[in-house]
């Protein structure tokens, strides 16, 4: 399961134009990787990005709120490669 949260954490990050459509549908409780929750709890509190907004500038709102230890995990989550 894990390594599915972290798939779903990635796709969100690569391909936030596609978060608008589930973001929120999903709980935070499904994730069982506590630092997984946390990071999907911090793209619950940046909300989807705007249709006209670019990637890069959503990325940034997300690393906004996020507190400082989730802010490496988040940086890396949207770097990383997709499956």
């Amino acid at each position: 399961p894990s390594g599915l949260e972290r798939d779903a954490l990635r796709a969100l990050l690569h391909v936030p134009g596609a978060a608008g459509g589930w973001l929120g549908s999903l709980e935070a409780s499904a994730f069982d990787v506590p630092a997984y929750r946390s990071a999907y709890e911090v793209l619950l509190l940046a909300g989807a990005p705007d249709a006209d907004e670019p990637d890069a500038r959503w990325i940034e709102r997300v690393l906004a709120e996020a507190p400082e230890d989730l802010r490496v995990l988040l940086r890396a989550l949207a770097v990383e490669p997709l499956p």
